[in-house]
């Protein structure tokens, strides 16, 4: 990484990296059990449930799939989501759903509007 610093702006040289992207690399390490939130058990995953699904996806709606949509979500998938959240929790007629990539963004987001 030395080597293609002088390529970089002053204003970024001094920059360190995440802390949370180190864990990442921490955890990749096979001898390592991590409690970390966030990094569930790869073993748990349903691959083959999810190949289907998104099979049937590509199969049936690639141009949805894959393309960008609106920036505040899919209306379908937040409507499901608010219906959902309806049922679990305590959501208000007027309230609103945001369909996020990842807790940053929601931070983020909270910050802006």
């Amino acid at each position: 990484m030395e080597e293609y610093t002088k390529y970089m702006a002053d204003r970024v040289k001094p920059m360190k990296g995440s802390a949370i992207r180190e864990m990442f690399k921490r955890m990749a390490d096979p001898e390592i059990i991590s409690l970390a939130g966030g990094n569930p058990a790869a073993e748990l995953f349903p691959g083959d449930e999810l190949s289907k699904i998104a099979g049937k996806i590509l199969m049936t709606n690639p141009t949805l799939a894959l393309q960008y949509g609106t920036t505040d979500g899919y209306p379908k998938m937040k409507e499901c989501a608010k219906k959902r959240a309806a049922k679990v929790n305590s959501v208000g007629e007027n309230d609103e759903i945001l369909i996020m990539t990842g807790a940053n963004q929601g931070i983020d987001r909270k910050g802006n509007s």
